[in-house]
């Protein structure tokens, strides 16, 4: 059995002038993913937030992670990568048990 886990994606927008501040797109009204996990007594992930050069990095064919690697997003993203890890890792031997 595995448990389900849940991110909550760009949800935030960088400027696109200054690429540092960050403005709330769709502001939750009933709480948002985080709420929802929380509900569910599941994992909540993290939030990633929009960042223009997400999209000219895909449409470049390059990776976003790899280009601006200190970007909110790309830390967003790689501690998500890491959370899903340790979640695999420490959950691998109950679906060795039960296979």
């Amino acid at each position: 059995m595995y448990n389900v886990t849940v991110g909550g994606s760009m949800l935030l927008i960088l400027c696109s002038f200054c690429l540092q501040h960050e403005s709330q797109i769709f502001p939750p009204t009933t709480g948002g993913a985080m709420k929802m996990c929380k509900d569910l007594n599941i994992p909540f992930l993290g939030k990633v937030p929009l960042d223009p050069r997400i999209g000219k990095s895909c449409d470049e064919g390059k990776s976003f992670l790899s280009e601006i690697p200190d970007s909110s997003a790309s830390v967003a993203y790689k501690d998500i990568v890491k959370r899903i890890q340790e979640h695999c890792d420490t959950h691998s031997s109950e679906v060795e048990k039960n296979a």
